[in-house]
């Protein structure tokens, strides 16, 4: 299946961009809002958490919890496009027999704050934000809070207002259970700068 088409035209939307989008049945039924993503190991997303409204999940003979939102796991092969909104590729009444739990993967807003770990063993820094790819469901890039000292050691200028960061590739992930840890140090990094300059970002 060709990935989905963007309204906007742009290639990549950021978890929080994403998280709150209004959800659309292919019929135009308003069915909740984007929660999260569902990421393997490899870092391809397979689908989104849906916090649902309860009068549709009602609709659907679905049970609803007391306290909460009901919620719906959707694969990457029932979304049609994401653009202004994230449109299903069904209708409304075709819907049910999506829910059920995503196996085996992580649910990315996990990855929010988590510390950035060095191989030498510094921190680094925090996870901002976590950039995905409409097109081809990878996350190619992490958002860094980066701290301050580190900011000095690899040369990025500090910010007058808020914290300054940088746009991490994925290649440089090595993996990610309690921590976000690198295949590189401070000092990897200061070279990756030099040569191949990292985006830089200020919050």
């Amino acid at each position: 299946m060709a990935g989905p088409s963007s309204l906007l035209g742009e290639k990549m939307v950021s978890l929080s961009e994403l998280r709150k989008m209004q959800v659309v049945s292919s019929d135009g039924k308003l069915l909740g809002t984007v929660e999260d993503a569902c990421l393997t190991n490899k870092w391809a997303i397979t689908g989104y958490t849906i916090k649902m409204d309860k009068a549709v999940a009602k609709s659907l003979g679905k049970p609803t919890p007391i306290f909460g939102a009901p919620r719906l796991e959707i694969a990457i092969d029932q979304i049609k496009s994401i653009g202004d909104k994230l449109v299903l590729a069904k209708p409304v009444n075709e819907l049910g027999e999506h829910f059920s739990k995503h196996e085996g993967v992580y649910h990315i807003s996990k990855f929010v704050k988590m510390q950035v770990v060095g191989t030498g063993g510094k921190v680094l820094g925090l996870v901002k934000d976590i950039n995905l790819d409409r097109y081809s469901w990878k996350t190619p890039s992490l958002q860094i809070i980066v701290n301050r000292e580190v900011m000095d050691h690899l040369k990025i200028k500090k910010p007058m207002f808020g914290k300054g960061g940088l746009t991490l590739s994925m290649t440089h992930v090595e993996n990610i259970k309690d921590f976000v840890m690198l295949n590189t140090d401070h000092e990897g990094l200061a070279r990756l700068l030099e040569s191949a300059p990292i985006k830089g970002h200020t919050d």
